[in-house]
């Protein structure tokens, strides 16, 4: 079996996800490969699609200047705080023309500015079956990967995500629903996949994602804490995301959580671009390039904090949970697949500041509680998380496709 897996990038959450699968079917025994539109590790194990090699200097100095310029008009000169794309793209099937060849299935993962609607998903599924791993809202929705704040639309924007999504729809209401497959790593994006009419039409599927549990595993605490230089004697909740600014991962509630509980000994520790001063109360510790050392991370806490407002099934806690740390977050989208409230972790309602705070307080106050639930935590990932676990899914789904498809 030949499997191809296609992302617009090797790196970001989606990517990580995406390459952890790969790994998984490797470890399996099958071919699977992985193609990317942007390759920025030189050492990462994929493969970057060829792309108009003629286009250089000037020309694409044009073209980059013409697709900014386009942008900031859509946003009539300001900047959105959730992502969008368009269902466009440069490439088309010539593109994929030879890296393609006698493939058996095309799994897309995260994809704008890569797959063109239009012209590749039809000739794609010409030729192979497709499974389309959803890692946000964006195929659900029309221009934005999650649903957008108030002030992020602007009259250009609500039309043309009118358009993408109407586009979208016609795309998706041509494909033959044999060919094409939904899987949705949380309930809650499943349920949004069995809910809109241009998606529910497919077969739809939840699968989670899978975890290297032999790299993210417990480790002494008080070792993690010496290895990234954090003190010994606090309490420490942990925070991580690609931008600590991000409104979307909700650092800037956790901040006022954290704010709200007098305890002198309570210190957060972040991990990923801060917008916050370090102080006595917050150490951020950048960029950690390795997995090796988020695990010391995730070890070193008392507690791992996720405040998304919308979110899917965050890496990020599902590497907690393998370190055996516990996690505390909002009631929203895939986080209480994994955080289960008297078992793994603590919710509270979505955007209730003052109830994260109440929770974080009550979960870091009883350290033999959280010792309990860090041993679930571990348990949990062992049986539910495993690469090995998420990639017997996936071929499964192969096989089935492959059969019926013969």
């Amino acid at each position: 079996m030949r499997v191809v897996q296609i992302n617009s990038s090797d790196t970001g959450g989606a990517a990580r996800a995406a390459l952890r699968l790969h790994a998984g079917m490797l470890m399996q025994g099958v071919d699977s490969r992985f193609l990317v539109k942007n390759k920025n590790a030189e050492d990462s194990p994929v493969t970057k699609i060829p792309y108009h090699e003629y286009r250089r200097g000037l020309s694409r100095y044009l073209r980059t200047r013409w697709d900014w310029r386009r942008q900031r008009h859509l946003q009539s000169g300001r900047k959105t705080s959730t992502f969008f794309s368009e269902c466009r793209s440069d490439f088309r099937p010539a593109h994929f023309e030879e890296i393609l060849r006698d493939v058996d299935i095309q799994h897309l993962h995260w994809t704008p500015w890569l797959i063109d609607w239009p012209t590749i998903l039809p000739w794609m599924v010409s030729r192979a079956p497709i499974v389309w791993t959803l890692h946000d809202m964006n195929v659900l929705q029309g221009i934005w990967h999650y649903t957008p704040a108030e002030n992020d639309f602007t009259p250009r924007l609500k039309r043309l995500d009118q358009q993408t999504l109407e586009r979208k729809r016609a795309v998706l209401s041509a494909l033959p629903t044999s060919r094409l497959v939904f899987v949705a790593p949380s309930r809650w994006l499943y349920d949004s996949l069995k809910e809109r009419d241009h998606t529910s039409r497919f077969l739809c599927k939840c699968i989670p994602y899978g975890i290297d549990t032999a790299t993210f595993a417990p480790i002494d605490k008080y070792q993690a804490r010496a290895a990234l230089g954090l003190p010994r004697d606090k309490k420490i909740v942990g925070f991580a995301c690609e931008s600590v600014a991000d409104p979307r991962k909700g650092g800037q509630l956790l901040q006022q959580a954290l704010l709200g509980i007098e305890d002198a000994d309570l210190v957060r520790v972040s991990v990923g671009t801060s917008a916050i001063e370090a102080s006595e109360r917050h150490i951020a510790l950048g960029r950690l390039d390795s997995d090796e050392k988020l695990a010391l991370f995730y070890s070193s806490l008392d507690l791992f904090a996720v405040p998304s407002l919308q979110d899917n099934l965050p890496n990020t806690v599902l590497e907690s949970m393998a370190c055996g740390t516990p996690c505390v977050g909002f009631d929203v989208g895939g986080l209480p697949d994994m955080i289960r409230p008297g078992h793994t972790g603590f919710l509270a309602p979505v955007g209730d500041v003052q109830a994260l705070s109440a929770q974080i307080s009550k979960a870091v106050s009883d350290c033999g509680q959280l010792e309990v639930y860090g041993a679930n935590c571990r348990e949990v990932a062992l049986n539910e998380y495993t690469l090995e676990l998420q990639a017997k899914r996936y071929i499964d789904l192969y096989q089935q496709l492959l059969s019926e498809g013969s």
